[in-house]
């Protein structure tokens, strides 16, 4: 992410208030997350498959509970892709199980 542009964090105070630490929590999480994000489909859509994977166990690490299955499809991809097929059908079954609607034709 060399180059990116700064990041603003809500810490949900003005400079006089006391601070809200949740909201600034809340605030680096969702930053992070669109950060690995991005980097991860950056890196899947360049071949470099173990930066991807990397990026998604890092959006796993940061988010457990994601919805929508996305970070675990981002990995069965790269592990797809790497030929490594017994991790690319559990996370592909893990991301049909949070919710990831087209990853549940990969495990049929």
């Amino acid at each position: 992410m060399d180059g990116a542009a700064p990041v603003r964090l809500e810490t949900g105070t003005a400079r006089d208030a006391a601070p809200e630490p949740v909201k600034l929590a809340r605030s680096m999480q969702a930053n992070l997350s669109y950060a690995w994000d991005s980097e991860a489909r950056a890196s899947l859509d360049s071949g470099r498959l173990d930066e991807a994977i990397r990026y998604a166990d890092l959006l796993l690490a940061i988010k457990p509970d994601d919805p929508n299955g996305r970070a675990h499809w981002m990995r069965a991809l790269a592990f797809h892709k790497k030929g490594d097929f017994s991790e690319a059908l559990r996370d592909y079954r893990a991301a049909c199980a949070e919710g990831c609607a087209s990853c549940c034709t990969a495990t049929r």
